[in-house]
């Protein structure tokens, strides 16, 4: 039994299926901050991600087991580091979109859910945070595709 879409969706405009990779709290200690207290040290960040990943790369991954098949999870946390060090944000949201855009454009993902947090930045509270959620240009969803 097939479903329908919803009246404003058109068939082919929506792929609904998506597989996941989760990285949970990468700690990194950066120079962030509106005011001259947090610019003076490092702060410690937390970058948590949800990428969405096309289930056929997922599977070929599962059925080849080898890494040129799949994310490779070290350059990804690597490409993390490196854009957060590349330079002074003031703020969190900025951060959070050089992040998501630099793992958009260096790995074949469908989109990503990214947390920044600053734990105990405001003494009583538990941590401060931004979280944003983008994807791909439609176009680039192709290039998601494993090769054949």
């Amino acid at each position: 039994m097939s479903q329908s879409l919803p009246n404003h969706v058109k068939k082919g405009q929506l792929e609904l299926r998506a597989d996941h990779i989760k990285f949970d709290r990468i700690p990194l200690d950066i120079f962030i901050g509106a005011d001259p207290e947090e610019l003076s040290k490092r702060q410690r960040i937390l970058v948590s991600m949800d990428l969405r990943v096309s289930p056929r790369l997922m599977k070929r991954a599962a059925r080849t087991d080898q890494l040129k098949d799949a994310v490779d999870f070290l350059a990804l946390v690597t490409t993390v580091q490196q854009t957060a060090e590349k330079k002074q944000s003031v703020l969190l949201e900025t951060l959070a979109e050089e992040i998501a855009a630099a793992v958009l454009a260096g790995f074949p993902i469908k989109g990503l859910g990214l947390l920044i947090q600053k734990p105990n930045r405001y003494g009583t509270l538990g941590g401060i945070g931004v979280e944003i959620d983008r994807t791909q240009p439609r176009r680039f969803n192709a290039a998601c595709r494993p090769s054949r």
